[in-house]
C-alpha cells in the first residue's frame, strides 16, 4: 500500500510564544507575528500526574503534555483508550548529559529520577500514568524525519484498526552546552494530532505517500528560521494549510533518505 488517509480531528501546540494552537493558528494565517526563538518562560506542569511523578517531570515530557493537552482540550475521547505515538529526535539531551558527567565523578552517584527520565519512553509512561492508559503506546526517534516516522506509525496502525483512534505527539528541547555544539535546538517545539478514521468529526484529511521524491518543503522568513530550529518543528509546512483551511501538499524527510513523504491535506467540508 503506498498511501494511506487519515482524518485529522484536532492539533495541539506548544512552542516559544505558542502556548495552544490557537496562537499559533493566528500566526500561520498571518495574522500574528512569528514569535522570536527563544526559550519559554514557563514549562507548565503535566495535568493528570500525581504530585510526586508531576515533581519529577522533565521539560520535554512537560511540552509534549502541553501539546496533547490542547489537542485533547475539545474532545470527548476515552484518553485511557487512546493509542499513542511518541516521536522525538533526542529525548532530553541534558538529562544524559547530567548522567555522563555523573559517571565520571568519584563515587559515582546516579539520581534515580534523572535515570527513569532518560529513558527514551519517558513520557509516553508519564501519558499513561496520568490517564490510567492501558492501550498500546508507541515511542520512536528517528532524527529529523522523526515526525514523518511518527505520521506514517499512527497512519498504520489505523489502517490496522480504523475504529481506534491515535494521539501522535512529536516534540523536542533546547539543547545547552556542549551537547549543543554537536546538535544545535535552540528552542523547544511539541506538536499534537489526533487522528482517526471518522470524517464526521475532522478538521481533514491527510493522505500519506512515504515514496515519494526525496525533499522538504520549505516556509518563508521567519518561519523558516523556526521549521529548521527544531526537528518537531518540521510539522510548520503542513500546520500551515491546517491553519488556514486550504488544500495543500507538503514533503518532509524520511529516515532512510531514499524517498520523502508526501502529505496532502484536504481540508473537511463545511
Amino acid at each position: 500500500m503506498s498511501r494511506l488517509s487519515i482524518e485529522l480531528e484536532a492539533v495541539g501546540l506548544f512552542a516559544p510564544g505558542w502556548p495552544d494552537w490557537a496562537a499559533a493558528r493566528d500566526c500561520l494565517r498571518g495574522q500574528a507575528p512569528v514569535p522570536e526563538m527563544t526559550d519559554v518562560e514557563r514549562y507548565p506542569p503535566p495535568e493528570g500526574l500525581p504530585k510526586n511523578e508531576r515533581r519529577r517531570s522533565s521539560r520535554i515530557t512537560r511540552i509534549a503534555f502541553a501539546a496533547c493537552e490542547d489537542a485533547l482540550a475539545a474532545s470527548s475521547r476515552d484518553r485511557s483508550a487512546l493509542r499513542t505515538v511518541f516521536a522525538s529526535c533526542s529525548g532530553d539531551m541534558d538529562i544524559v548529559d547530567d548522567i555522563c558527567r555523573a559517571l565520571t565523578r568519584e563515587p559515582v552517584a546516579l539520581s534515580p529520577t534523572q535515570f527513569h527520565n532518560s529513558v527514551h519512553n519517558a513520557s509516553a509512561g508519564y501519558w499513561g500514568i496520568a490517564n490510567a492508559a492501558r492501550v498500546a503506546s508507541t515511542s520512536l526517534s528517528a532524527y529529523d524525519a522523526s515526525l514523518a516516522a511518527g505520521l506514517v506509525e499512527a497512519a498504520l496502525q489505523l489502517h490496522d484498526q480504523p475504529d481506534a483512534p491515535v494521539l501522535m505527539v512529536c516534540f523536542d528541547v533546547m539543547t545547552q552546552p556542549p551537547l549543543s555544539l554537536a546538535r544545535p535546538v535552540p528552542i523547544p517545539f511539541a506538536v499534537a494530532w489526533l487522528l482517526g478514521r471518522d470524517p464526521a468529526c475532522s478538521l481533514g484529511q491527510l493522505t500519506l505517500n512515504p515514496f515519494a521524491a526525496p525533499g522538504e518543503t520549505a516556509l518563508p522568513g521567519a518561519l523558516e528560521s523556526m521549521r529548521r530550529a527544531n526537528p518537531a518543528a518540521r510539522a510548520l509546512p503542513l500546520l500551515e494549510p491546517v491553519a488556514r483551511q486550504t488544500a495543500g501538499t507538503v514533503t518532509l524527510p524520511m529516515p532512510s533518505g531514499r524517498y520523502g513523504l508526501a502529505v496532502d491535506f484536504e481540508p473537511a467540508e463545511t
